[in-house]
């Protein structure tokens, strides 16, 4: 990827759960060691909901600084990172961006009523990195040729890739570095 990276005409677009923010140590934090995955839906979304700030407070992924480090220097890089329903959730992650990406940031919420990609919330901004909040199942929408998507939910890829962008399914942070 450092080689499909280094060119300008490539958008890049990293999700923040799972990629740079480590969602499942949070969520075991606030249920008190249970894994996310053995919880009941509607009971973890509505802890997260309830608690004073979850995603401003998430630590970063264990090799995640390395990745961004990588990211960073690239011209073209934005967040993209889906939401849940409570609302709080989107301000939320941008104070995350704006603490530890140590970047200019601009939030442009995407996570429009009845589930549609649209404007919510401010409006892209060149030069900066643009924290775009949006409902997961629509990153899609912001896919095209010469747009790439690094997320951990492998089930985007076909959306994305339906829409000519290039899907990179993250693991860790050196196989996402190194794949071609």
């Amino acid at each position: 990827m450092r080689r499909l990276l280094q060119s300008q005409k490539y958008k890049i677009f990293c999700d923040l759960d799972g990629v740079l923010v480590d969602f499942d140590m949070g969520v075991r934090q606030l249920l008190n060691g249970k894994d996310p995955m053995m919880s009941i839906p509607a009971q973890l979304w509505g802890s997260i909901s309830k608690a004073d700030s979850f995603y401003t407070h998430l630590p970063w992924m264990s090799d995640a600084k390395q990745l961004w480090e990588e990211l960073k220097a690239l011209p073209h890089v934005d967040i993209l990172t889906g939401v849940p329903m409570n609302k709080k959730s989107r301000g939320e992650k941008f104070a995350w961006c704006k603490r530890e990406l140590g970047l200019e940031v601009n939030h442009l919420d995407m996570a429009g009523t009845k589930s549609k990609h649209e404007v919510v919330f401010c409006r892209r901004k060149k030069g900066v990195v643009n924290v775009i909040t949006c409902w997961s199942k629509n990153k899609h929408f912001e896919s095209r040729e010469n747009h790439v998507l690094i997320d951990d939910r492998l089930k985007l890829k076909v959306e994305w890739e339906k829409q000519g962008g290039t899907f990179v399914h993250h693991v860790d942070a050196e196989s996402t570095c190194d794949c071609p």
